[in-house]
């Protein structure tokens, strides 16, 4: 049987059609290394691994990622999903961003926190603006929900690019109430 090399070496991608658009997952040896949402750009280069990754045929998908296919079809078309199991390649990122990020992939579907809250959670109750950092630099949104992290005063931000339409988008399809009047600040 051939080996499939998949890795830091060959980064693979895969385009999930979903409701809303095109998905791109990309992925290293370590786990899932970027989630492009619907609505973005498909040839984002903001990282090597998104400049470098090719196209994957279904034989060089590992199971993980075949997994989680439908998982995201069923996301987008309602269903309370989640995706704690997913592997995550988490280098590159510092120790706090790793540990923000990991404290925001325990919110549930639905469920929603503040910055303030998370910063608390992560032991940092007054880095509330280092969070927002962290949460900006999330290449896996939706597998690391941190769409769910909300400002005191409303919706706040969002790095994808449409931004807090996007984050709206997600929360109601989860269910979260959002108000129409949300403040679109970040903290």
């Amino acid at each position: 049987m051939e080996k499939i090399a998949v890795g830091a070496e060959t980064p693979l991608k895969l385009v999930v059609a979903t409701r809303r658009g095109p998905l791109v997952l990309g992925w290293s040896s370590r786990g899932l290394d970027f989630v492009d949402l619907p609505e973005e750009p498909l040839e984002i280069e903001t990282s090597k691994a998104r400049h470098e990754a090719r196209l994957a045929t279904a034989r060089e998908c590992p199971p993980w990622v075949l997994h989680l296919v439908p998982r995201i079809e069923a996301y987008f078309e309602g269903s309370a999903v989640e995706f704690r199991d997913v592997p995550v390649d988490f280098s590159g990122y510092t120790d706090f961003t790793r540990r923000v990020l990991e404290e925001t992939r325990q919110l549930s579907y639905g469920e929603t926190c503040r910055y303030r809250d998370l910063a608390s959670r992560v032991g940092q109750p007054k880095a509330v603006r280092a969070v927002g950092r962290a949460l900006g630099s999330n290449r896996t949104p939706l597998i690391i929900p941190c769409h769910r992290v909300l400002a005191m005063s409303g919706l706040g931000g969002f790095s994808s690019r449409r931004g807090p339409e996007t984050k709206r988008f997600l929360l109601e399809l989860e269910g979260a109430l959002v108000s129409d009047e949300a403040s679109l600040s970040f903290f």
